[in-house]
């Protein structure tokens, strides 16, 4: 326990620090490393229900979901009279979103049709990488563009925490003391 809220005392201030006043460059790399490693505690649990997923196929399209994003978040548009309007692209080039995920999903199936296993390993194997792209690491990614939020960016993640609290906190609490229904034995037969 002690080991917790010492863990709690050194990375808040850290994470508070680096989301308001951390370059953009890296608030993408600590984003991308904290959601890699919740998509490979994803695939752990995953693989513990049965569904192994294309661990390393997923985790290499989540770090292009987080490129993609940071890549957008340097393209400039300005707005001119008469609906012209002037749009400078980023030095090294960017990504879309949609070209990430469709390259997941092409690279998801060769990969499926290249291992030779059977359809009924191949489909949850697809299932569980896509939900973990699509779960975990999409809405995550999201985070490298906070900053373009004009007043608010940087503030709006450090206002989820408590939200979330507040809400888990009592249903954890609440929950213990509730009665459960009695059990049907299993030798009874449904009706």
């Amino acid at each position: 326990m002690l080991l917790r809220i010492l863990t709690a005392a050194v990375l808040i201030p850290a994470v508070v620090a680096l989301v308001w006043w951390g370059p953009s460059a890296l608030l993408a790399a600590a984003a991308a490393g904290v959601a890699l490693l919740a998509l490979a505690e994803f695939f752990t649990l995953g693989d513990r229900m049965g569904l192994r997923g294309f661990r390393k196929w997923a985790m290499t399209c989540a770090a292009g979901l987080f490129y993609a994003q940071y890549s957008l978040g340097l393209v400039e548009r300005h707005a001119l009279a008469g609906g012209v309007s002037i749009v400078r692209d980023a030095a090294g080039g960017t990504l879309s979103i949609e070209a990430v995920l469709l390259i997941f999903l092409f690279g998801a199936a060769g990969i499926g049709l290249a291992t030779r296993r059977p359809l009924q390993e191949v489909l949850p194997a697809i299932a569980i990488s896509s939900a973990g792209l699509l779960f975990v690491a999409l809405p995550f990614s999201y985070l490298v563009r906070i900053s373009e939020i004009e007043r608010l960016g940087r503030e709006l993640p450090l206002l989820t925490p408590p939200p979330i609290s507040a809400a888990h906190t009592p249903a954890h609490f609440l929950a213990r003391p509730l009665p459960h229904a009695p059990r049907r034995p299993s030798n009874l037969p449904i009706l």
